[in-house]
């Protein structure tokens, strides 16, 4: 009898251990659906469209429609197709050559920045030292919002997530700061020469405290509302 238990004891301990390896893959199973269940929409549509990508190399340059793009690109309900898929950086940059939806957009904030570039610095008193840190601000006032708008507008359709799509409408926000702030300061170093030093400065920092508020604004509590009265400040 003892050599009988002594024989069926390695038996039993592989039946025991066939069992915990069946309930750890049952558990594995059950967490993996709990998983699925709470899966993030835009990852979901993410990854349809990166599949579809592998499968069919022909789908990068294929304008898609509104109901087929994530989300956070559904904001226009009057812009119906012409969407182009989410693509890599490199790949928002080949997308300028093709016509979609933010084509007239690009090409009409790139059009500005090459001429601002060519242009403005020919005209800026450089050969002043007290102005020179005026004409930086002028050129960064002018030069900053075409910028902004244009990463926005180009890189808007990036794959990685509703996130970059928000960091891009900040820059896009913080460009639109620049040139109402510091764009604005010549215009306020003029406007205060004849006042009192004391005065003046007194205004100048002013104006300062009041631009980096609505810097905040912009940046850490994004509200759509309040960026308008912002900008309006």
């Amino acid at each position: 009898m003892l050599l009988g238990c002594q024989e069926d004891q390695p038996r039993l301990r592989n039946v025991c251990d066939n069992e915990a390896d069946k309930l750890k893959v049952s558990k594995n199973d059950d967490e993996e659906k709990e998983e699925g269940g709470k899966k993030d929409p835009d990852m979901e549509i993410k990854k349809e469209i990166e599949q579809d990508q592998k499968e069919n190399p022909v789908i990068n340059n294929k304008l898609l429609c509104v109901k087929d793009m994530p989300p956070h690109l559904q904001f226009n309900p009057h812009i119906l197709e012409g969407y182009r898929p989410l693509q890599s950086p490199l790949g928002c940059i080949r997308s300028a050559f093709q016509w979609h939806n933010e084509s007239v957009n690009i090409i009409t904030h790139a059009i500005p920045i090459f001429y601002i570039i060519f242009t403005v610095p020919d005209v800026l008193p450089w050969h002043s030292k007290e102005l020179t840190f005026l004409a930086w601000c002028h050129i960064a006032g002018i030069l900053c919002p075409w910028l902004g708008s244009f990463a926005y507008h180009m890189f808007m359709n990036l794959n990685y997530g509703p996130t970059a799509y928000y960091i891009l409408l900040q820059i896009d926000m913080l460009g639109i700061w620049t040139s109402q702030s510091i764009g604005a300061l010549p215009l306020l170093f003029a406007t205060t020469k004849c006042l009192p030093s004391v005065v003046r400065w007194c205004v100048i920092l002013f104006y300062c405290f009041l631009s980096l508020w609505g810097l905040y604004k912009f940046t850490m509590d994004f509200v759509e509302s309040e960026c308008i009265v912002t900008v309006m400040l």
